[in-house]
């Protein structure tokens, strides 16, 4: 699992790598209608283990799928 942090509309946002994708966590999260912190240290530490694989998991399961989110990100630089 790789989460990295981003900017997006001048706001800092953390998401999961997913090969060349980034998906945002906030948008994951409100999808499973759940509540995820909003910074990287929040969510490694706040977000139990099995709450935070099942995010990812539900990540994975969204960029494969190929659709997007306003905040799904795609290209090389990651």
């Amino acid at each position: 699992m790789r989460i990295a942090t981003y900017q997006s509309k001048g706001e800092a946002r953390i998401g999961f790598v997913v090969g060349e994708r980034l998906v945002d966590v906030g948008e994951v999260a409100r999808r499973k209608k759940v509540k995820a912190p909003g910074d990287m240290i929040a969510l490694i530490e706040g977000v139990s283990t099995p709450g935070l694989t099942t995010l990812w998991k539900e990540a994975r399961a969204w960029a494969g799928a190929g659709r997007e989110t306003p905040r799904a990100r795609t290209g090389s630089g990651i």
